[in-house]
């Protein structure tokens, strides 16, 4: 293991107090959110529950908004670590992924146009999307053992997907969206409907 600048092996105390102090942040935040509301929070509670100054706070993060899409961020990384369901065909195994993350996210769905509002303050900044490479990556093995038709375009299907679990998030949001589904049910009829213009004729998957 290298050594840091003070001739200790592993990370500096000063490290690993800022990472301790980063994860207090994100705990006392999620906390909150979940218990007040994303409105009624204030920096100073996070700050306070947390155990630091306000002004630590924006050491670490520009705004509350730019918190809760760190918190969101981390969360979906660790769910996607293992994609479920190996074995089953590639439309059978994205349901179980988008259940998954359904299952964990649900309570932070009346916060998602917070999360929507602080993306969109940010043209031109290139992101990750996880979701979206997870789903191309189950399509391509699906493409792969022929449950998937070999002419779809992969990262567009997987696009459409992601775009579709999207609206679900933020379905009670949509002016557009009426009278109003619960969000599972939703979201099965998406992919019962996007199932079909991509599975393979004998996929019963689809």
């Amino acid at each position: 293991m290298a050594e840091n600048e003070t001739g200790h092996t592993g990370a500096s105390r000063w490290e690993r107090r800022k990472e301790q102090t980063h994860r207090r942040l994100l705990d006392a935040a999620a906390t909150l959110f979940l218990e007040k509301d994303f409105e009624a929070t204030t920096v100073e509670e996070i700050a306070a529950l947390a155990d630091v100054a306000k002004g630590t706070f924006f050491n670490y993060f520009e705004s509350k908004e730019a918190l809760l899409a760190t918190l969101l961020a981390g969360q979906l990384d660790a769910l996607l670590e293992d994609l479920p369901g190996v074995g089953q065909p590639a439309l059978a195994r994205i349901r179980l992924l988008l259940q998954r993350i359904w299952s964990v996210f649900e309570p932070y769905q009346h916060l998602s146009h917070h999360l929507f509002t602080c993306n969109m303050a940010s043209p031109g900044t290139e992101r990750p999307r996880p979701v979206v490479q997870a789903i191309s990556q189950l399509l391509n093995e699906g493409q792969a053992h022929g449950d998937i038709r070999p002419d779809v375009n992969v990262e567009i299907a997987a696009t459409l997907i992601a775009m579709h679990f999207l609206q679900v998030c933020v379905h009670p949001h949509a002016a557009a969206c009426a009278p109003p589904v619960a969000g599972p049910a939703l979201l099965d009829a998406g992919l019962d409907i996007l199932a079909h213009g991509i599975a393979a004729p004998d996929d019963p998957a689809g």
